[in-house]
């Protein structure tokens, strides 16, 4: 055996899990130049009761949409979404503005 030295451990500071068969998808929708402190930001990724959303004074609705097609709309409260009714899965999240344009659409797992 050859002296094969660890010399660096980084941990998944994104909070993406890999493993095999999944797809990860990330996507941010911006108009004009945002800076890293404005942009949005959903997380924990995956999560069980509740997400975030960062810089989210402009969001109105927040979509849940299955990977059978089910769509429920929750209510966002200081940029909080309680998410602990929803069944377990792969979603994808869609945020909408007041005239109801979507503003940042992002994939997450619900555990």
């Amino acid at each position: 055996m050859g002296n094969n030295n660890i010399s660096q451990i980084i941990f998944d500071q994104e909070k993406w899990i890999l493993s095999r068969f999944n797809q990860i998808i990330h996507g941010t929708t911006a108009t004009g130049d945002v800076s890293e402190s404005e942009q949005i930001r959903i997380y924990p990724n995956p999560a069980s009761d509740f997400i975030d959303v960062a810089n989210a004074e402009f969001i109105d609705e927040v979509e849940f949409v299955g990977v059978a097609g089910i769509s429920l709309s929750k209510v966002i409260h200081n940029g909080r979404v309680e998410i602990s009714d929803l069944p377990a899965g792969y979603y994808n999240v869609i945020l909408r503005d007041r005239a109801n344009d979507i503003v940042y659409r992002r994939a997450i797992i619900i555990l």
